[in-house]
């Protein structure tokens, strides 16, 4: 918005329909505040023959007023209950219990039991960071940046250590990038193609990439040979 202030609100409706082709309505005129979310119920039967749905803002102020593309304008609907979607939710759930499984059990032939606890712990503190690890990614440094100035450090590490950040962030996108907790929070649905991909990325790929190296490794370890005695 322009010349927005933090306490101001601007009056303003929505009209969804084309004339004389589709059902038309118009929402009440409302005092909308900046950077929020304004929700209302739409009649049925207001899209046109292409099935697509005409939205127009009147604004009634001498004020521009801008919608950020990024954040959009949604149609939400009802696709179905809470339980179904909760059981989807848990299933993806189960796909990441799944890859942790795989990692502890892959760290356990070649570590001791007590290191590869640690070892499946300090790559789950990596993913729970990975914002972090994102923002160096972003910078392009791991030495100070400041935000105010723009100048950002550098160390002789970049080199070596932004790649593998970035390459570390690849791999944790593949299962971070399904959020079944924020969704069921929003009330959003799961789809049952993002349980099929979610199964697909993380538990066959992942999960089964993983397990391959621990098998590869396990399959080449010298066991524990029974000691003489003299």
């Amino acid at each position: 918005m322009a010349n927005a202030a933090p306490s101001a609100t601007y009056p303003g409706f929505f009209r969804i329909g084309v004339p004389k082709k589709t059902k038309l309505f118009q929402s009440p005129m409302e005092s909308m505040a900046p950077d929020a979310f304004h929700e209302f119920v739409l009649p049925p039967d207001l899209f046109d023959e292409n099935g697509l749905l005409t939205i127009t803002f009147g604004n009634p102020t001498d004020t521009a007023l801008l919608f950020p593309l990024e954040d959009g304008v949604e149609v939400l609907y009802r696709e179905g209950g809470f339980g179904l979607n909760y059981v989807r939710g848990l299933m993806i759930i189960w796909c990441w219990m799944a890859l942790l499984a795989t990692i502890g059990l892959a760290s356990a032939t070649f570590l001791s039991f007590p290191v590869a606890a640690f070892f499946s712990l300090g790559l789950l503190t990596v993913v729970l960071a990975s914002g972090t690890t994102a923002n160096a990614v972003e910078e392009g440094t791991i030495a100070n940046y400041n935000g105010e100035t723009g100048q950002k450090g550098s160390s002789v590490l970049d080199l070596v250590v932004i790649p593998t950040f970035r390459a570390v962030l690849k791999v944790i996108h593949l299962a971070e990038d399904f959020a079944p907790i924020e969704a069921l929070s929003s009330g959003r649905s799961i789809t049952w193609e993002q349980v099929g991909l979610a199964f697909a990325e993380i538990v066959l790929l992942l999960s089964g990439c993983v397990g391959l190296g621990g098998i590869i490794i396990f399959s080449r370890r010298e066991m524990a040979t029974a000691q003489g005695t003299s």
